[in-house]
Order: structure tokens, then sequence, then C-alpha cells
């Protein structure tokens, strides 16, 4: 897996040098920023024929994000 930075230090998944630790990692664009996704990482299923484009990368949400709160 590619490294992917993240600086969301409050993310159970925020590493040192703000690497993302994560096995796996689920972005969606912006619009679907209110979507509810329950699935524990790992277990997310994707729908490989659905295709959403972003016009810029402030438009993306990573839905990954789970507080260590």
């Amino acid at each position: 897996m590619p490294e992917v930075k993240c600086s969301v230090g409050n993310c159970f998944y925020y590493g040192e040098g703000n690497v993302c630790t994560a096995s796996a990692i689920m972005v969606e664009v912006g619009d679907h920023a209110d979507s509810r996704f329950d699935q524990e990482i790992g277990e997310i299923e994707v729908n490989l024929k659905h295709r959403d484009y972003a016009q810029s990368k402030q438009e993306t949400i990573c839905h990954t994000f789970k507080s260590v709160d």
C-alpha cells in the first residue's frame, strides 16, 4: 500500500510523521459527506461500478477517520 499522509492528530489511525496507519482507506467525494459507513475498516464494501469525480482535493472526504476519544 502506498504511504498515505494525514495530519488529523485525533484520528485513531494517526501515526508518527503524519502517516495514516489504517489497513484500508475510504475516501468519498464531498457530496457524500453525510453518508454513513458503519462497517469497520476491512469490511467496507465498494461498488466498483460507481464513480464520482472531484474537481479539487477540497471536495474529498476521508471516511476512515475514527476518533481516539
